[in-house]
């Protein structure tokens, strides 16, 4: 039976990984028999990445993650095709040759290095030292058998500074496919306005970097991603909520720029309560939560990821995570849950391409992997560029050094899975499952599932219970559909 957790099953062995939220009296619910459900589509084989280390504290280097063993066990076994350099807001700012941010007399003339970013690269943490620099991230491919996905500094560098990034990666046998054209300009930051005062002057300069990048034969095959919105709600500013359309039709019949990126954060949404940092939610709570998630994130793939499809082009989604400053369910195994609920929804989208959590290693508010013993202690590992706010649970354990998050293990499970796979198919639990919660959606059920077909018959099977009590899974019908023999007739 499954309780509340991340099940990974394929035909040879399987594997779970328990993710309790909740403690609740157990409740004997009827066997639920799916069968595979409508959606169906071909997957890269490295669909599956991770945006890059946190980089901002002494023991978040790359250079950090390439000297430990168990740091570079740990990204083996987040499977991550992709690692994304120098990835997020402060890659607007970065200087990939100092590894660190541009040094004040090299940014344009209006725009100072934000107050939260500390100007001085940050000291070394014990015996090794500090280091962020491009090779240094290219030294961590290799061990993690990954490709690289480069952000470029579209804001406060120039062109031939940025393009000098490729060629030095290609100096080193690195073949330059994914390229970012800046991070989140539809944010109302005011460097994003004096730069990009509107989507029209962030599109003119995206698309003539792309031609750019595009001339130049070693880099002629590189998929290129222009930056685009997501926005869930008419309150937000008309610079988000306008910026995706007014992208596309910009772009329309340029053929340089392959893929449109978004974006994803959500809080939980439980029902309020008394205080902040609450360290109490209920069943209830975590139903509601799932439901919302999984429901907001469909609306994203069947509302911007479809007018980014119709314009016939990719997306990828570069970062995504739980964002809530009220209760203390960051680094918890609800965190797991909340944000694989996010990527497993988003195969539902069959253009999309990548898919990339934020982040690698860092602290348990979003990363992969610890990158010290304390990594639940928001208070101390919470500041820089973050702010302070985020509620530790309680109560606040040490970690280990580079162990993964409970985000890791469940990303880790999930991309084990997809190891291989050159298709998914959704599995439909309509017929018998219990809702997850009837206010939020009539169509989101307590499991949840797909497979990840490999050849000839192999394959994989994530299985999500959202519930708190076991949900008993036959699996004989779906597994004869699919021709797969089978010793076991129940996954328990």
């Amino acid at each position: 039976m499954l309780t509340s957790k991340i099940s990974r099953f394929n035909f040879s062995y399987f594997f779970v990984v328990s993710v309790f939220f909740c403690f609740s009296q157990l409740e004997l619910k009827a066997q639920v028999s799916p069968s595979f459900g409508t959606i169906n589509h071909s997957i890269p084989f490295d669909i599956f990445g991770f945006n890059g280390s946190g980089t901002l504290k002494a023991d978040q280097s790359w250079n950090d993650i390439l000297n430990n063993q168990a740091s570079l066990t740990r990204l083996q076994d987040l499977n991550a095709r992709v690692l994304r350099y120098s990835g997020g807001t402060l890659g607007n700012y970065w200087d990939w040759r100092r590894g660190w941010f541009l040094k004040s007399h090299d940014l344009p003339d209006g725009i100072l290095l934000p107050e939260n970013y500390d100007p001085e690269i940050p000291s070394n943490s014990g015996s090794i030292s500090f280091d962020n620099k491009l090779e240094t991230f290219l030294n961590c491919l290799s061990p993690s058998h990954a490709k690289p996905m480069w952000q470029m500094n579209i804001l406060t560098s120039d062109f031939s500074y940025e393009l000098a990034t490729l060629y030095a990666a290609k100096t080193k046998g690195v073949t330059s496919e994914y390229i970012e054209l800046g991070n989140e300009f539809y944010l109302g930051d005011s460097d994003y306005r004096l730069v990009f005062p509107n989507v029209d002057h962030y599109a003119e300069k995206a698309m003539d970097w792309s031609s750019r990048i595009k001339s130049i034969p070693p880099f002629s095959n590189a998929k290129i991603a222009a930056l685009g919105s997501e926005s869930d709600s008419e309150f937000d500013p008309g610079r988000k909520r306008l910026w995706l359309g007014r992208l596309l039709e910009n772009l329309n019949g340029n053929t340089d720029i392959e893929a449109i990126i978004l974006h994803q954060y959500n809080s939980a949404k439980f029902t309020p309560n008394a205080g902040e940092c609450s360290t109490t939610f209920f069943d209830a709570d975590a139903r509601k939560a799932f439901a919302n998630i999984i429901l907001s994130t469909r609306e994203l793939v069947n509302d911007e990821v479809a007018q980014i499809s119709n314009a016939g082009m990719e997306t990828w989604i570069t970062e995504f995570n739980l964002n809530d400053k009220k209760h203390a369910i960051h680094g918890t195994w609800f965190n797991a849950m909340f944000t694989s609920s996010m990527l497993l929804t988003y195969l539902e989208g069959s253009n999309i391409t990548k898919i990339m959590p934020h982040t690698l290693s860092g602290d348990g508010i979003f990363s992969g992997m610890y990158s010290n013993t304390t990594g639940l202690d928001f208070g101390q590992n919470g500041g820089g560029f973050l702010g302070y706010g985020y509620c530790n649970p309680l109560p606040t354990p040490l970690t280990r050094q580079w162990e993964l998050t409970a985000l890791g293990n469940a990303i880790a499970l999930i991309t084990t899975a997809s190891d291989g796979a050159t298709s998914v198919k959704n599995l439909d639990f309509s017929f018998g499952a219990t809702v997850l919660d009837a206010a939020v959606s009539p169509d989101i059920y307590e499991l949840s599932g797909w497979y990840f077909y490999k050849e000839a018959v192999k394959g994989d099977f994530i299985l999500v219970n959202y519930a708190e009590n076991p949900n008993p899974i036959d699996l004989d019908a779906i597994l004869t559909s699919n021709n797969t023999p089978l010793s076991s007739t129940n996954l328990t």
